[in-house]
């Protein structure tokens, strides 16, 4: 019977847990120092808790990382750091990293589970400019809990573009000549930044692309690294997600009794494909969402809401319920749409849109809307939601 480690079971990995579980695997997981909900999703998906991270990666045969994108690195550290307790000859472990980021932070993932070298990025990250002729953006997302005010003067009108946020924040200013827009990529102490680099000369256009292509496995730790992008929400909610896997150990994932419940797809074996596709369509559903979010705050305010809503139904786009699902998971959204705009700017393409709606879903995160766990059903008429949106 293949043994697969869960790393974490939340309400996503809960629900993959639960599907293997069924399938015939033995699934195992720690809820050592998670929260009382990690617990009791885990117990309601019947699945085998162990003490320690130590002890699931010492039995496991498959490890799956199923944490929000800011953990993705930091949760591989911690993997890498237990893997001294399996037997030495119980090796060849291989650790799917299923997360929401980059293929720029799922290359740093692969080399925490290898113990291959870091990639030649200096401290601190690298600039990103453009000739005098355009503008300069510093690549930098720093987002705390903070607000942004907007002014209107008695005379009229006039947008104050500045973000105000506090200390660590980004102020982002349009003076008469251009815009300059301070975007900044981090993440609190324990976490990681992520800093990209894009140099365009007078010339012509030239992108940065020198992160070397992630290990898929290392003799120095024998961990085969598998890239895997989830699309759908957790069997448990709906069967039918699919998991997008990439790497030498992908079909090993594939082949796990998902019962029917997760549709595998091996997309080959390059380390970074799948995270790659999971910042093409995520940044889809995720970026229509926020905007349908908008579209209703504003109506709302303007008093048109319910014919705002009449006219997306047309198109299929009038999914309030979406909005406020979405809500309790803006948190988590914040730093997706971040590595989405990492994901872009290593494409040659500005980063400045995702990183406007990362601004959108930190908005959402601070609202009542989001005070409730994805798992929790709630029946909200529209008028309700943008109810709760406004604070």
């Amino acid at each position: 019977m293949v043994i697969v480690g869960l790393v974490s079971a939340g309400f996503m990995g809960s629900g993959l847990g639960a599907a293997l579980r069924q399938g015939g695997a033995r699934v195992i997981t720690t809820v050592e120092g998670r929260s009382a909900r990690t617990g009791r999703l885990a117990a309601e998906a019947g699945l085998e808790l162990v003490p320690s991270l130590a002890e699931v990666v010492a039995t496991a045969d498959i490890v799956l990382s199923v944490t929000p994108p800011g953990a993705a690195v930091a949760t591989a550290e911690a993997v890498a750091a237990a893997l001294p307790v399996r037997d030495a000859t119980h090796r060849g472990l291989i650790v799917a990293d299923l997360n929401a980021v980059s293929p720029q932070t799922m290359d740093r993932v692969a080399r925490a589970l290898t113990g291959a070298p870091p990639t030649s990025v200096p401290p601190g990250g690298r600039p990103v400019s453009e000739p005098p002729s355009g503008r300069t953006l510093d690549q930098s997302i720093s987002v705390p809990p903070g607000g942004r005010p907007v002014s209107e003067p008695p005379s009229g009108r006039t947008l104050d573009q500045s973000i105000s946020v506090p200390p660590g924040g980004r102020p982002v200013s349009e003076p008469p000549s251009g815009r300059t827009l301070d975007q900044s990529i981090s993440e609190p102490p324990g976490g990681r930044m992520l800093d990209r680099s894009i140099a365009e000369p007078p010339g012509g256009r030239m992108v940065d692309r020198s992160i070397s292509e992630a290990p898929a496995a290392s003799a120095s730790t024998g961990v085969r690294v598998v890239d895997g992008s989830i699309s759908g929400p957790p069997p448990s909610v709906r069967p039918g997600a699919r998991l997008y896997l990439s790497g030498a150990g992908a079909a090993a994932v594939a082949e796990l009794p998902w019962g029917g419940k997760v549709e595998p797809i091996v997309l080959g074996d390059q380390v970074g494909s799948a995270s790659a596709l999971k910042m093409c369509t995520g940044g889809v559903y995720k970026g229509l969402t926020a905007l349908v979010t908008q579209a209703l705050r504003t109506a709302d305010a303007h008093g048109v809401l319910d014919a705002v809503l009449a006219d997306l139904d047309r198109n299929g786009l009038a999914d309030s319920s979406g909005v406020a699902r979405s809500a309790t998971k803006a948190g988590r959204f914040v730093d997706e749409m971040r590595e989405v705009a990492v994901t872009q700017q290593a494409a040659g393409l500005t980063p400045e849109l995702y990183a406007a709606i990362a601004d959108v879903y930190a908005d959402i995160a601070r609202t009542a809307l989001a005070k409730a766990d994805p798992e929790d059903e709630r029946n909200l008429t529209p008028a309700e939601i943008v109810a709760r949106l406004r604070g």
